[in-house]
């Protein structure tokens, strides 16, 4: 299995007929932010504006809109799938975001990091079951500018904010 895929991931990628692998997508888009010289910034092209603009182009290609619509159906109304999506998820995608909000501050506590991580996870999980399954308006027919200019100041905060209880 390593040898013809090399990670989990990308064996459930090649499973699922995924054409990306979106921990690989998610660590390009941060390096891309960070080198642009983004990272921690907030603004016009704050890192969580450019994630829900990323994610949203990614979930409406023709390649993977099928099947991510497919995996969140199904994790919904199965508890198998949602274990297996629940995996993913841990692996794929907190695990790239919580490395990113760790980049921010190294010194900083990995739960927290985490945290922060599954915290965005809840904002983006939510405008993909709003946008995609619920088709719930105005979101739904909205532009994928006007909802990461919307959204992405709250991940901004998730990522880098003050979180809690203050």
């Amino acid at each position: 299995m390593h040898h013809f895929y090399g990670t989990k991931e990308r064996l459930f990628a090649a499973a699922m007929s995924l054409p990306l692998v979106p921990s690989e997508v998610l660590t390009a888009a941060f390096a891309e932010i960070a080198s642009a010289g983004h990272a921690g910034q907030p603004g016009p092209a704050g890192t969580g504006e450019q994630l829900v603009g990323m994610a949203l182009t990614v979930w409406e290609s023709t390649e993977v809109r099928g099947v991510f619509l497919g995996l969140l159906r199904s994790a919904l109304t199965s508890e198998p799938a949602a274990d297996m999506f629940r995996g993913f998820i841990t692996d794929a995608i907190l695990g790239p975001i919580a490395a990113a909000a760790r980049s921010r501050d190294p010194a900083g506590d990995a739960d927290e990091a985490a945290y922060r991580a599954g915290i965005v996870a809840t904002q983006m999980l939510g405008l993909a079951l709003s946008r995609y399954v619920l088709r719930l308006e105005p979101i739904a027919s909205a532009g994928h500018a006007e909802l990461a200019a919307t959204i992405g100041p709250t991940l901004d905060r998730y990522l880098t904010g003050p979180i809690g209880a203050t």
